[in-house]
């Protein structure tokens, strides 16, 4: 740090030498702010319960419904492949959710996919209700508006569109960053849809020249973009490493259960931590 300047003259009085803390404590102030995020984000939470669609949004009377369980929270959702039960409640009307697929990610994930038994009332409050092996209570939770309340939902007062490809998915790019617990790594693929519903993607995906390695998960679309990879504590996919290969095939399923099969494979190289990227088409 530069020495600062000390001005002698007889009309002026010399500064106080404390005028020197003030480039310091901004410069440890600076180091502070800048170091701080990475201390945040080497915190990865023991586990956690999600659920999709999110619960802000409409759900529809004939709903896909996501339960995702991350680290110590998977077995609330591996249970349900045997014995566990979850259920739609509002008043006066119970609805059973069956199973329709089970899904294991990469790492830290545990996810279930499923169907109503029955049409929900629209316009209605439901709760989840999750139930392990024994019978008991699974607590789930949501943080809306930093409250935290049941997962639940509000159905929608009709149902949505059918819907719809617009165009076929095509990879538009991919990310790579070190973060405290470790790197978050993702190829995005672009996904062109006319949908009333949230939309999703179940991805198959596999990798050329690894005998056996198939791997399917439900990866919500957000903004329009699906990002096949994982973050720093878990994830559906490990892309990393551009000497890679792979192959995904598509199908878009929206909130209300319908579902579109992508026009092709989509085809794509391993991400690069270096950041470098070439696009490759869909083949």
């Amino acid at each position: 740090m530069n020495t600062p300047t000390r001005f002698e003259s007889p009309a002026l009085p010399r500064l106080p030498r404390r005028r020197a803390l003030v480039p310091t404590l901004l410069a440890l102030g600076l180091a502070a702010a800048l170091v701080a995020p990475s201390i945040a984000r080497a915190r990865c939470m023991a586990g956690s319960l999600d659920a999709w669609p999110p619960p802000e949004t409409p759900l529809p009377t004939q709903p896909m419904i996501l339960l995702e369980g991350f680290g110590n929270q998977q077995p609330a959702v591996t249970a349900l492949a045997d014995g566990g039960r979850v259920t739609l409640v509002a008043p006066g009307h119970r609805v059973a959710l069956k199973v329709e697929a089970m899904h294991a990610g990469a790492f830290g994930l545990s996810q279930a996919v499923l169907r109503a038994a029955e049409p929900l009332k629209p316009s209605t409050p439901y709760t989840l209700d999750l139930r392990d092996a024994d019978g008991r209570k699974v607590r789930t939770t949501t943080f809306m508006g930093g409250e935290t309340g049941p997962i639940g939902w509000t159905t929608a007062a009709s149902a949505p569109a059918p819907l719809a490809l617009t165009g076929a998915p095509k990879v538009t790019g991919q990310s790579f960053r070190r973060l405290g617990c470790g790197p978050s790594s993702h190829l995005e693929v672009s996904v062109p849809a006319r949908a009333d519903a949230p939309i999703a993607v179940e991805v198959t995906l596999r990798e050329l020249g690894a005998e056996g390695a198939v791997e399917t998960y439900v990866v919500p679309v957000r903004d329009g973009v699906l990002r096949i990879g994982h973050g720093m504590c878990s994830g559906a996919f490990r892309v990393t490493g551009p000497e890679r290969r792979f192959r995904a095939e598509l199908t878009v399923r929206d909130a209300a259960g319908d579902a579109v099969a992508a026009p092709a494979t989509l085809a794509f190289d391993g991400v690069d931590p270096t950041g470098a990227f070439r696009r490759v088409k869909l083949r």
